[in-house]
């Protein structure tokens, strides 16, 4: 297996967490920051398109995409060597529930593709959010729907660890001063 890093900066400055796991990691495989001025689905898109143009012909095996507020866990490390066409960590929603977990879902934050599987796909048909027929409400998360356009081709997801989310958390002061923390409301 031989696999490139392609890291989502679309947010914020990368948590320093994931700054030291990509620079241990990124000794033995490339990664690249990916900086969109596009949505994110785009630019999931374009990683997968220069992964088939550029990576796929000089060598690469597999495309892992990871998101700028993953935080690696111990068990994180798996995706680069567990076995599968469609692997990913789980991780927890933005509000701290919720999220992608186990064998079956998926979730594009922090997932491994094969040359394979993305070739099968093609970039035109990944990563798109599904909307309702008005087009005003989103039903299906851009992971899901790349996970069951994979499935329609015979792949099945695999959850191989867990990645942690960073969030944005409000901090206030209770009715006695005490400092509390709470999760956004969402």
């Amino acid at each position: 297996m031989k696999p490139v890093i392609d890291v989502h900066y679309y947010r914020r400055q990368i948590n320093a967490e994931l700054e030291g796991w990509l620079k241990r990691i990124g000794q033995t495989c490339p990664v690249r920051l990916i900086h969109s001025r596009y949505d994110l689905c785009m630019a999931r898109r374009q990683c997968l398109e220069n992964f088939l143009s550029n990576d796929v012909p000089a060598g690469y095996t597999h495309l892992i995409q990871m998101d700028d507020d993953c935080v690696p866990l111990d068990t994180t490390d798996n995706i680069l060597t567990a076995e599968g066409d469609l692997v990913y960590c789980s991780q927890p929603g933005r509000n701290g529930h919720r999220g992608h977990w186990g064998d079956g879902d998926f979730g594009c934050g922090c997932c491994r593709i094969s040359a394979e599987l993305a070739a099968k796909v093609g970039v035109a048909a990944s990563f798109d959010l599904g909307l309702n027929p008005s087009r005003t409400k989103m039903v299906k998360c851009e992971c899901h729907v790349f996970r069951d356009r994979a499935r329609e081709l015979g792949y099945e997801s695999k959850m191989v660890g867990d990645v942690g989310h960073y969030v944005e958390v409000v901090i206030a002061f209770d009715p006695y001063g005490k400092v509390i923390q709470r999760w956004p409301k969402g």
